[in-house]
């Protein structure tokens, strides 16, 4: 039997929305945003077991996480593998689930972060923080928090590229004159 590094799984990304103020756009700001994640599950490690000895290597597939079949074809001998079924290709079955997180490894959590939006940023562009997505429980690693920012309109002035433009409306002497 082969053994073979499993690659570590990613969690998901979390996409949220901020708005903030034209004049923040323009000289950068500092915003608190708060957003939901799951995060691995403190009270089994991201396990999902209760216990260590809650955890057993699957016996349908010897822990490789998959499953090899061989059929004898009249060109010979041909091998497929497929994900275990029983363990999902983890190569471990929870016997004892933990009860914090019901053998997921992970929980639902409630998150506040300040985040530096800099100056000059366009309506809807996003920023990205890295590793502060869902998690998958231990041994993953987690996804990414994306933030879009939309910009508030003003009342007298507007965006077009880096420039900041203002229409303000003068009589035909002022023109004149300068």
């Amino acid at each position: 039997s082969q053994s073979r590094s499993r690659r570590r799984q990613r969690g998901s990304d979390i996409l949220i929305e901020t708005e903030i103020e034209f004049s923040e756009s323009a000289f950068g700001t500092k915003k608190e945003i708060e957003y939901s994640a799951d995060i691995s599950c403190e009270k089994c490690g991201g396990t999902g077991a209760a216990t260590i000895e809650g955890i057993i290597t699957c016996k349908e597939c010897g822990g490789s996480g998959h499953i090899r079949v061989s059929r004898s074809t009249f060109l010979g001998s041909m091998v497929t593998t497929s994900v275990c079924g029983s363990c999902n290709g983890a190569g471990t079955i929870i016997k004892d689930p933990c009860p914090a997180c019901s053998g997921r490894g992970f929980i639902k959590s409630k998150n506040k972060l300040i985040i530096d939006i800099p100056s000059g940023i366009n309506n809807s562009d996003q920023l990205r923080v890295s590793r502060r997505g869902n998690s998958l429980g231990s041994d993953s690693i987690p996804g990414d928090l994306i933030i879009t920012v939309y910009v508030k309109k003003h009342p007298s002035l507007m965006r077009e590229g880096a420039n900041v433009l203002s229409t303000v409306n003068i009589s035909f002497a002022q023109a004149a004159l300068g």
